[in-house]
């Protein structure tokens, strides 16, 4: 796979051509944003109101270590949203999620992981 360096290259998904660019900073402060906007989500069930607001500054507070952004980058969630990112045209994270399937997710988190430097599954 070529290096993304500034500059998009051409990747094809389902018998058509994109380009991507390499992901950014800000692009990686948004994906955590995302994370914790989803965990946050997840508490909506809790009737207890003051255990929810507890978990709800605890998940605001946290600090993301890389490893752990690594790992939510590589679940099917993390690989939409960074390819989503990455193909900085005006498709919606919708029309993205209907680009990855079964049989090119790897593929893809390959493609993801050299425009951010994700470290390989294991």
């Amino acid at each position: 796979m070529q290096e993304a360096t500034g500059k998009g290259i051409e990747i094809i998904i389902k018998n058509k051509p994109y380009t991507v660019y390499p992901v950014r900073m800000d692009d990686i402060w948004e994906f955590a944003s995302e994370v914790k906007s989803q965990r946050i989500k997840m508490l909506n069930t809790l009737e207890d109101q003051k255990l929810k607001e507890k978990m709800i500054l605890e998940i605001m507070r946290h600090k993301f270590t890389g490893k752990e952004l690594d790992e939510e980058m590589k679940q099917p969630k993390g690989i939409m949203f960074l390819l989503w990112k990455a193909l900085r045209n005006d498709m919606t994270l919708k029309d993205v999620n209907e680009l990855i399937d079964a049989d090119n997710l790897e593929e893809i988190l390959t493609v993801v992981s050299g425009l951010y430097g994700i470290p390989e599954k294991k």
